[in-house]
């Protein structure tokens, strides 16, 4: 079954970053405004109307209505070079009907400037524009801009003062123009205008960046595992990239900094990083087999995407805003189906713990919901983002307070007991066990004497559990491979084995490859062929049994023999009932017994695949 470790999926979202940084250094960065700004705080001058515009239209009742006033009222035959051709006064906004391959020529005179700069603003979609004083050009824009939607914002100087403005419009896309209104004042009043624009978006992106930067300093100064701060990483991350997306939606930072390309790529490859990191936050919670898979393929998927969109806006293949509109179609996609996926975890796995963030993506998907609602109830565009903008911020908050509440959480410590020598000396005696040994060493004593073979192989078992024991009381509890407790298991079962013909084992360890601590599953073992077997006229089969599930690792110790009473598991002073604390506490495992007098155990130990992913790493 296809999987991905964590390391794995990071390496993808950092090389994700790295890429858009670069990406964005290389093709988005254009050239910012340099002149001085005065503090003046009026408004901006409509100067919509009166712009004198030439070009050739495929709009034929305009063009005879031109033509019958320009020429036929005159008695004048239209030269074959004006067949098309159109002068007239336009007001903004307007939209145009051109022929194909075509160029529109505006014309205004320049205001009065004082003695400050002072900006023409205007917006163009799907061409390329160069502005003109008189003869000399001031203002051109990138090839790139021709595939999105620009403010262009024009200097002027005082000099350009009643002086004739031309703007030539080229390399149309389509066959109409949209012109929306210009409007005229300087730096200050152009911030001023923006902000009263977009404000709300404004707010809501700095109220991310800095709540999410807030959580992100919280994550860096805690001292606690990984896998308890990981929620509060990956939701600050999220949020400080969400909020970088809203800042960039806005026109502020394009009328700051010039760079209108640049802000379509950051959003489009900001939205595809949330979206993994979105992945990421679900993928906490997610602990079967299968799900898991889902989770990883998913990450794949979007990260194809990811390329997909690089490549489209590296050579203008697409149009900046059908990009946009996809991959934010994306996000909202993968929102709604892992909340599904969440669900399923919670209500039909028994995983409570992923209930907050299946709660936060329920929030964030009503407010798209009141989005959509709003959008056919005919409400204007604006009212409806902000329905997203607070979901979004309303989701951020939530999964940081989870990732908080996770990440301070300190597992109880025990209360430390005086060291009681006799104890420590009886501990060390239980976990040599050397009623065994001396059996064993008897046993091996016989075997030499008879001159049988299997005296070197009782040699070999004997140093195994031997060198196994003195390291599980140096270290009881440390992450091992279950090979190596395998191999102490095998050691303890051939040993019995040897000096007593009636039992018997197998070992069917399908899959070897995960983690537990040291000396966790022996003990299970031992007490199988202890007691089970022992109470069963020392005499019967154990089973050491290995397998996937869809919740995670499986191990089964099975026996044959007299059964016990599993309430002896809820008494927290025996051995087995301290093991399964052990297992619960480094590997969040689960446990099923099923013992029946005279029929035997069966003791299955699930070990979260997540989990143990984690300890490995």
């Amino acid at each position: 079954m296809f999987r991905l470790k964590e390391q794995q999926l990071h390496s993808i979202i950092w090389v994700m970053v790295v890429v858009t940084v670069a990406f964005f250094g290389f093709f988005g960065l254009g050239k910012p405004l340099m002149n001085e700004h005065s503090p003046a705080l009026r408004g901006l001058t409509d100067l919509s109307d009166g712009w004198v515009a030439t070009y050739e239209t495929t709009d034929k009742e305009k063009l005879a209505e031109y033509q019958k006033s320009s020429f036929l009222d005159q008695g004048k035959e239209v030269p074959k070079e004006e067949q098309f051709h159109i002068l007239e006064v336009l007001t903004t906004p307007a939209t145009l009907s051109l022929r194909t391959d075509t160029q529109v020529v505006m014309t205004h005179l320049v205001p009065v400037i004082e003695q400050e700069a002072y900006y023409l603003v205007m917006e163009l979609d799907n061409a390329k524009m160069q502005v003109f004083i008189e003869d000399q050009m001031i203002y051109s824009s990138n090839d790139k801009e021709q595939m999105v939607p620009v403010k262009h914002v024009i200097p002027l100087l005082p000099e350009y003062s009643n002086s004739m403005l031309t703007i030539r419009v080229t390399d149309v896309v389509s066959d109409e123009l949209t012109i929306e209104g210009f409007t005229f004042g300087n730096y200050n009043q152009l911030l001023v205008s923006m902000i009263q624009k977009d404000g709300f978006f404004i707010v809501i992106g700095f109220v991310l960046l800095l709540w999410s930067f807030t959580m992100f300093l919280i994550w860096v100064l805690v001292k606690n595992t990984w896998q308890q701060k990981r929620v509060l990483f990956y939701g600050s991350m999220e949020g400080l990239l969400l909020g970088a997306c809203h800042l960039a939606c806005t026109q502020l930072i394009p009328i700051m900094t010039g760079w209108n390309y640049g802000t379509f790529i950051l959003r489009s490859c900001i939205i595809l990083i949330s979206t993994i990191l979105h992945l990421m936050i679900v993928r906490c919670f997610v602990y079967k087999k299968k799900v898991l898979t889902i989770v990883d393929v998913a990450v794949l998927l979007v990260a194809v995407l990811y390329i997909s969109v690089m490549v489209l806006q590296a050579f203008s293949l697409l149009h900046f805003d059908a990009i946009y509109y996809i991959v934010f179609g994306v996000y909202w996609l993968v929102v709604l189906a892992f909340t599904i996926v969440l669900s399923i975890t919670i209500f039909d796995y028994k995983r409570k713990e992923g209930m907050p963030i299946f709660v936060a993506n329920v929030v964030l998907l009503l407010c798209g919901l009141c989005q959509i609602i709003m959008h056919f109830a005919g409400r204007q565009m604006r009212v409806n983002i902000s329905y997203i903008s607070v979901g979004l911020a309303v989701y951020i908050i939530y999964v940081c307070m989870y990732g908080i509440k996770q990440a301070f959480y300190v597992v109880p410590k025990k209360e430390e007991k005086p060291i009681d020598e006799k104890e420590i000396r009886e501990k060390m005696i239980e976990q040599m066990n050397p009623n065994l040994l001396f059996a064993s060493f008897q046993t091996l004593q016989n075997l030499i004497k008879n001159g049988s073979d299997k005296s070197v192989k009782m040699i070999y078992y004997i140093s195994v559990y031997v060198r196994d024991n003195f390291k599980a009381l140096e270290s009881e509890g440390d992450i091992v491979s279950f090979q190596e407790e395998l191999e102490h298991i095998i050691a303890y079962l051939q040993l019995q084995k040897t000096r007593n013909h009636q039992m018997d084992y197998a070992i069917e360890c399908k899959v070897k490859e995960f983690q537990v601590p040291r000396h966790s599953i022996e003990p299970f073992v031992e007490n199988a062929v202890k007691h089970g077997l022992y109470n069963h006229g020392n005499k019967g089969n154990v089973v050491i049994r290995t397998y996937m599930r869809q919740d995670g690792y499986a191990i089964q110790i099975i026996d044959d023999g007299a059964g016990f009473d599993t309430t002896v598991l809820k008494k927290k002073t025996t051995t087995l009932a301290k093991k399964l604390m052990l297992l619960e506490q480094k590997c969040n495992a689960k446990t099923e017994v099923i013992s029946r007098p005279d029929k035997g155990t069966v003791i299955t130990i699930v070990l979260p695949m997540l989990e143990n992913d984690l300890l490995e790493e």
